[in-house]
């Protein structure tokens, strides 16, 4: 019942509201289905609302998302460092886009009655979540999973010096997951923070995990095995494909189609080959790639030229596992070149 409730309400509730939307380098591409690759960022978000809608509507209580890393959705209104065209990534910024994507997935639960429990893989992370998304109303529970005989400071990375920048709010307005604030020396407000947990309440309906670790992947399991597939558990950025031990048994619950029953709802990613240089092809320099999917839709893996509609290099049923980098490399080594390549783009 918990499924329906959630696609009715979802499907009855307005779109986010997306701030100073961002056009994404890439043009339309034409699906059987007929959905097209987005133009800019509101496409993307209204593709992504569709998606999730879509694959509730369809009776999936295992969702997952994946985006380009650091992609800025626009939602803080700041944005990374440049370098001419190329953005200079940062742990903080990195953590900020996990972070706008899983506001938008709150935004999307607001005025349903259902306020869903979105789990940050640190302490530090899940307390700028709470600063930011201060607001009166808010429906939400925001708190860090730290596994037992985890370190609750998992990560210590540059958000951590973002505290003098004064970005204000307490944590208020998250049900059971509110910080409490006191006062430190000069009268400045100091924030005390809820303890971690330690594994996923037994009492969550809905719950969001943001760019876990191997630790958090571990307990999270643990509790779709037990709770069983009426509790909607959405997995935002965990970036399968980079993990340096693809086999791992959590890695492949967590799987498209894997044995923990979790689907594709939407992915968006710009380097599907991975971040790192070391996994690129010679072939993959040169007009940006991207693998996208948008449920129900196909997978499809293509290249985007400087001018002109983007050639599909792979297709593959949306029902079948995503392509992994080795067939993307397959299909960028058989790719045409030269006027070839005009032609059949």
């Amino acid at each position: 019942m918990l499924l329906v409730t959630v696609s009715m309400l979802l499907g009855l509730h307005a779109a986010p509201r997306i701030l100073t939307p961002r056009t994404v380098r890439t043009r339309q591409i034409s699906m059987q289905t007929g959905i097209e690759l987005p133009r800019n960022v509101k496409e993307m978000i209204g593709q992504l609302r569709s998606s999730v809608q879509g694959a509730l509507s369809s009776r999936e209580s295992r969702i997952s998302v994946e985006m380009p890393v650091g992609f800025e959705f626009g939602v803080e209104g700041e944005r990374a460092k440049r370098k001419g065209s190329a953005k200079v990534l940062t742990n903080a910024d990195i953590e900020r886009s996990n972070r706008e994507l899983a506001r938008l997935f709150v935004g999307m639960f607001e005025g349903t009655g259902l306020a869903p429990l979105v789990l940050f893989p640190t302490v530090a992370e899940a307390a700028y979540a709470k600063k930011f998304w201060a607001a009166p109303g808010l429906e939400a529970r925001v708190q860090a999973l730290v596994p037992s005989g985890e370190p609750a400071a998992t990560k210590v990375s540059a958000t951590t010096a973002a505290t003098s920048r004064g970005f204000g709010g307490g944590g208020g307005g998250f049900g059971g997951g509110a910080a409490s604030k006191g006062k430190g020396k000069g009268g400045k407000a100091k924030v005390k923070e809820m303890p971690p947990l330690a594994r996923v309440p037994e009492a969550a309906e809905v719950i969001v995990v943001v760019a876990p670790y191997e630790a958090q992947m571990s307990v999270l399991r643990e509790f779709c095995e037990s709770a069983g597939m009426e509790k909607l558990v959405i997995l935002l950025n965990a970036r399968l494909e980079d993990a340096l031990d693809t086999t791992a048994p959590s890695r492949r619950f967590f799987a498209h189609g894997g044995d923990g029953g979790f689907v594709t709802a939407y992915t968006f990613l710009t380097q599907p080959l991975g971040v790192k240089a070391s996994e690129a092809t010679p072939k993959s320099s040169g007009d940006p790639l991207v693998l996208w999917r948008s449920y129900p839709s196909e997978w499809v893996f293509a290249r985007k030229p400087a001018i002109g509609a983007p050639r599909r290099l792979l297709e593959r049923a949306g029902t079948d596992s995503r392509p992994s980098v080795d067939d993307m490399k397959a299909a960028l080594e058989a790719e045409p070149s030269g006027m070839l390549a005009g032609l059949l783009g």
